[in-house]
């Protein structure tokens, strides 16, 4: 893992002077700006639709947002304890994601506790929204970089979270402990995370790849090859070859059963539920997009 990214990012726990000025990490400042801080500069700051525009300046040895922020975190209705993950995408230009209980639009924030846990919880808002307090367990695909796993996903009376796999993963990929994690919806059975540092808020930068969502599980667990998944899956599906155990990553708890995921994730219809997770790119209201 390395810091060198040419969209950073920074996911900053707002306190009361954060409501004032955002300060920004110097980690992230140094990426995207080096040894140049664009002291005095005007920068935008996109939020959905929405284009707003602050000034950048210097509080002792770091730069922070400044005229025009306060506006941005009324507009937003932001107070203390909300977060807001700030994206580049460009010198002078960023989007904003406002989470509110730790949950923006299908992205919601956890934490990587310690490997010993076992598991990481889902935000309460998160899985109340998308899946209920009838949610059982089911098993997930997340992707880390280019690489993903297979993940037993288990709901409770009063929460929601990742157990069986959790532990395999934080270690091989490794995450650091205390690590904030930002986990994104892709379908009902996908997720992909980011990572962030605990002290600075700066993003730790993984190698991504584009999503492939395949639909059995045994794609995936050990961080099997997306590549060689994509393309084994092909040959499976054309008649090609057969399902060997031995080429592809196995279920998690029961390696030598092969368990679709139709028949452990007890949704009454993905299809349906997909499509609301679909239209999520383009709306900023999760209650209305979904209604579980």
């Amino acid at each position: 893992m390395n810091l060198s990214n040419q969209t950073p990012s920074f996911l900053q726990f707002l306190n009361e002077d954060d409501i004032i000025f955002l300060n920004i990490p110097l980690d992230f400042q140094t990426l995207l700006w080096g040894k140049e801080v664009l002291y005095g500069q005007i920068v935008e700051l996109l939020d959905g639709d929405k284009s707003r525009l602050v000034r950048v300046k210097k509080r002792d040895d770091h730069c922070i947002f400044t005229d025009g922020w306060t506006k941005f975190v009324r507009d937003c209705c932001l107070k203390t304890k909300d977060v807001v993950l700030v994206k580049a995408i460009g010198r002078l230009s960023f989007v904003v994601s406002c989470f509110k209980e730790k949950v923006y639009e299908n992205s919601y924030i956890s934490a990587n506790i310690s490997p010993e846990v076992g598991m990481t919880l889902i935000a309460d808002k998160f899985w109340k929204q998308f899946y209920g307090k009838n949610y059982e367990y089911g098993m997930a695909t997340i992707y880390v970089g280019e690489r993903f796993w297979n993940v037993m996903m288990k709901g409770w009376t009063d929460g929601c979270g990742f157990t069986d796999g959790w532990s395999k993963l934080i270690e091989e990929v490794p995450i650091p402990v205390e690590s904030w994690l930002v986990f994104t919806m892709i379908t009902s059975k996908t997720f992909e995370f980011s990572v962030f540092h605990s002290e600075t808020g700066t993003e730790v930068s993984f190698k991504k790849a584009d999503v492939v969502v395949l639909d059995d599980s045994v794609y995936g667990d050990d961080g099997f090859d997306l590549l060689a998944a994509a393309k084994h899956k092909q040959l499976l599906d054309s008649g090609e070859v057969a399902l060997d155990d031995e080429d592809a990553g196995a279920s998690v708890g029961n390696p030598k059963q092969l368990t679709s995921f139709e028949d452990i994730f007890n949704f009454a219809d993905d299809g349906l539920f997909d499509s609301k997770i679909a239209c999520l790119v383009d709306e900023s209201d999760v209650k209305n997009a979904v209604n579980l």
